[in-house]
């Protein structure tokens, strides 16, 4: 069905314009910019409406996932990323891909994000 098909193609890119040496360093034993599909490295579930997709992927169950947040999350308010979902073109008539959606992350600091969630509501 509809899961599967977007769990096959759907496609992360990215583009980091700044970073610290440790995040990118961190990517790059992945593969770097390359895009990704995201199934094959996260559990992905699609929530889709008469106008919209919603893209929940879960990066607890993927170790390079993880590890790649733990670079990331500390050191947000120092990266500049541009991130697009598109899904991967696989005939002539599918190419070139285009955009579902695209945005920015730009010195994000997620201590000073209004929220107070404890662990037990984040895993729930």
């Amino acid at each position: 069905g509809e899961q599967s098909f977007n769990n096959k193609r759907l496609k992360l890119a990215f583009r980091l314009h700044e970073a610290p040496r440790v995040v990118t360093g961190t990517l790059a034993m992945f593969g770097g910019e390359k895009p990704l599909i995201i199934s094959k490295a996260m559990d992905v579930r699609h929530f889709v409406g008469a106008n919209y997709i919603e893209v929940d992927i879960d990066t607890s169950y993927s170790w390079s996932a993880r590890l790649s947040m733990s670079k990331i999350m500390p050191t947000a308010k120092y990266i500049v990323a541009d991130q697009m979902l598109v899904i991967e073109g696989t005939s002539e008539d599918e190419l070139p891909e285009r955009p579902l959606g695209a945005w920015r992350f730009q010195h994000v600091d997620f201590e000073a994000i209004p929220i107070d969630m404890s662990e037990d509501q984040l895993l729930s």
